[in-house]
């Protein structure tokens, strides 16, 4: 179910960081926005402004400054006939059905509203909302056909599916959770897909080399960074990343990574030959189990006719073998960049597919 989503304190919605924080924090509660409105405490008609959006939503979250606070917890208490009753520190209309520090959770009838004190450079106050419906993702690696399968599965069995395609060969899929779509394939369909329960690809990632014991690193050309600071997003992360390069410059790639000056003459820093040395290198650098690399041009300028914007070229390295692969993306930078890392995550699966298979298949 979606939330109204109140932000009160002019403070709070001109801090972009803290509102980013806030909203990360309830997609991480699997709770999704369906409108952000902003009002201001010194409004006269800040009470009646509250009791109309929450008259018109099914789920509600109220964001306030430690000065709004508690004007909007007095607020609340009058538009129920409640009256005010503080736990610890936290000032809430005595009917209120959950109360944490600084969180509170009350119904308006059947419109559950969860108001939170929220602070800077402090840890953000619990999330008491709840989504209504469990739902379970997952990711699966396989062809379309593997992906018309699972539909015809989810009709035979009369659950709720859904999908989307995140790069070729590989698709998010959420059903409901009391459905285990792995257990329910017929015997062998696995042999040739990789189905992983995970709402999140890096989590899983996380989860598997952890289990493994081994480690990671990365070079990063065309991306900037952006796996390792995807990967390091995430929890657990300090538990398999090593290190990682950011090898813009051609002196980097050959003074860090070893990349061969005659290769980044020709063929090049965009090229199978550079990619490929730039995974070796950093696994060798950092030490690490893995490596994976990227170079391309994502534009809008730097394309050739021979290397136009979107030529990427991705390598992932293990102690075993190196997996390369050319791509033509499309699109604008940032999404030419998200694209490429993500292609560069599946040929990591890909690589390790082994490993992800037996431990989703065991856990």
């Amino acid at each position: 179910m979606a939330a109204t989503l109140i932000y009160i304190d002019t403070f709070l919605y001109q801090n972009q960081p803290l509102k980013e924080s806030l909203e990360r924090q309830l997609k991480a509660a699997e709770i999704s926005i369906q409108s952000i409105h902003f009002l201001e405490q010194t409004d006269i008609s800040l009470a009646n402004k509250l009791q109309n959006l929450l008259n018109e939503a099914s789920l509600c979250c109220i964001a306030a400054s430690s000065k709004a606070f508690p004007l909007v917890s007095r607020i609340l208490a009058t538009l129920k006939d409640d009256i005010l009753v503080a736990t610890g520190n936290t000032l809430h209309p005595a009917t209120a059905s959950i109360v944490k520090p600084e969180s509170y959770l009350l119904h308006f009838d059947t419109t559950p509203c969860n108001v939170l004190m929220v602070k800077p450079y402090a840890k953000a106050p619990d999330i008491l909302l709840q989504k209504s419906e469990s739902k379970q993702t997952w990711q699966l690696f396989g062809s379309e056909e593997h992906l018309k399968k699972i539909k015809q599965l989810a009709f035979e069995n009369q659950f709720a599916f859904d999908f989307f395609q995140i790069i070729e060969g590989w698709y998010e899929i959420e059903a409901q959770s009391a459905f285990q779509i792995d257990k329910m394939l017929p015997h062998g369909a696995l042999d040739s897909i990789l189905l992983l329960p995970a709402n999140n690809i890096f989590d899983a990632c996380i989860r598997v080399l952890s289990h493994c014991a081994e480690t990671i690193t990365f070079a990063e050309s065309c991306t900037g960074g952006l796996i390792a600071s995807s990967l390091t997003a995430r929890s657990g992360s300090s538990d398999i990343l090593k290190g990682s390069v950011v090898s813009y410059a051609n002196s980097i790639k050959h003074q860090w990574l070893e990349v061969e000056s005659t290769v980044l003459e020709n063929p090049g820093a965009v090229s199978m030959e550079c990619v490929i040395q730039m995974a070796n290198g950093a696994k060798e650098l950092a030490k690490s189990d893995i490596a994976l690399a990227v170079s391309g041009i994502a534009g809008p300028t730097g394309g050739t006719p021979l290397k136009p914007v979107g030529t990427v070229y991705i390598a992932a390295a293990n102690s075993q073998e190196t997996r390369s692969k050319h791509l033509l993306l499309q699109g604008d930078r940032n999404y030419i960049q998200n694209q490429a890392m993500m292609h560069s995550l599946k040929l990591l699966i890909e690589l390790e597919r082994e490993k992800f298979y037996n431990y989703f298949k065991n856990s």
